[in-house]
């Protein structure tokens, strides 16, 4: 994939992302040079570049990239040249920082934590993690799991206090969007989705954790995240 892409845009990729993979992460998609997304699996900010060509005797970039800055969050378009392009790159990445500073409720750092553990366990390390999905049999493998799951959640809320059914609805939510994204979604944002999920369930307690990751087989675990 990397030889499809001009070496002034590899440059750049390389630059901003290997010190930032905890935030982002690229996307090599047909239609784009490059295509960075946040990696909150609940964002939907990206930095792309679409193309590029010769104008007026100088190379440029169309790139377009959501927050614009720090005071709008809508999206921007326009033609760049590369020393350009690295200085929104560079802008883009601090916005996005700044944004992880104001954290809703599960946004913390034991759950960051517990999260980015979970990320590490269950990387994929094929070439294409970041833009081919899961096969069908792993996706129906994952709907199962997560169905049983949804299942696992009503009845852990029996007996709860208001602020621990608050926080199982967020995880009964988390699972709703695993569900609906699994055909959408590549491989490695579907791991970081589960990480989530999983991160969540073990800041509430053990007992939740229990019910919802540890009964999972080591052997599923290994089919669909090593391919075993």
């Amino acid at each position: 994939m990397k030889k499809k892409v001009p070496l002034s845009v590899l440059q750049v990729l390389n630059k901003f992302t290997q010190d930032n993979s905890e935030i982002v992460e690229p996307l090599f998609e047909t239609e784009h040079l490059l295509h960075l997304v946040d990696t909150d699996e609940n964002s939907d900010f990206f930095y792309t570049i679409k193309k590029s060509e010769v104008k007026d005797g100088k190379l440029v970039y169309l790139v377009s990239y959501k927050p614009q800055n720090s005071e709008n969050i809508n999206s921007v378009e326009g033609w760049l040249q590369i020393r350009a392009v690295e200085n929104t790159v560079y802008e883009w990445l601090e916005n996005i920082k700044e944004y992880n500073k104001y954290s809703p409720v599960f946004d913390n750092a034991i759950y960051k934590i517990y999260k980015n553990e979970f990320i590490k366990k269950f990387d994929i390390v094929e070439e294409d993690a970041s833009y081919s999905p899961f096969n069908m049999e792993q996706q129906l493998i994952l709907d199962d799991y997560l169905n049983t799951s949804l299942v696992k959640v009503l009845e852990l809320k029996k007996g709860k206090n208001d602020k621990e059914v608050k926080e199982l609805e967020q995880v009964e939510s988390d699972i709703k969007k695993i569900k609906n994204n699994l055909t959408k979604e590549p491989k490695r944002k579907i791991v970081r989705r589960l990480s989530g999920f999983w991160a969540k369930a073990q800041l509430i307690g053990l007992d939740v954790f229990k019910e919802l990751f540890i009964n999972i087989s080591s052997e599923l675990i290994k089919k669909l995240m090593l391919g075993q």
